[in-house]
């Protein structure tokens, strides 16, 4: 019996965990989650090249410089946008200890993680 009751709670909590079975094993990620939805949506993950790199609250040389990360620190890709004149920015962001910093960068400072977190599977900010 208590064999019986021990096999039903492990299969609850796999239910619970939202596994299904794939193959010969079990995928223990809920649907949806970042293994599947990498691609079109935001956080990907990469690395500052070039030295030390300024973040600036619009994609433009021009707006207010928000902070500076220096080279390979890790970052969260958020969204890339392309303007006419500066070519294409990522937005990123950084949690530090007084908070996250936030920001854009041209997007050749940018180094993906994975072959999933390239510059086309950015969503395009239309801001």
């Amino acid at each position: 019996m208590k064999f019986v009751l021990l096999i039903i709670a492990v299969i609850l909590l796999f239910v619970v965990a939202g596994c299904e079975g794939k193959g010969n094993g079990l995928n223990i990620l809920p649907k949806n989650s970042a293994s599947e939805s990498r691609g079109k949506n935001p956080g990907g993950t990469g690395r500052i090249t070039g030295g030390t790199v300024k973040l600036y609250a619009e994609p433009s040389v021009k707006a207010k410089a928000v902070g500076s990360f220096p080279e390979e620190t890790a970052v969260i890709l958020m969204h890339k946008r392309t303007t006419e004149t500066e070519g294409v920015w990522i937005e990123i962001k950084r949690k530090e200890a007084s908070g996250w910093v936030q920001g854009w960068v041209k997007s050749e400072f940018i180094k993906f993680n994975w072959k999933e977190d390239s510059l086309e599977n950015l969503i395009e900010d239309k801001k």
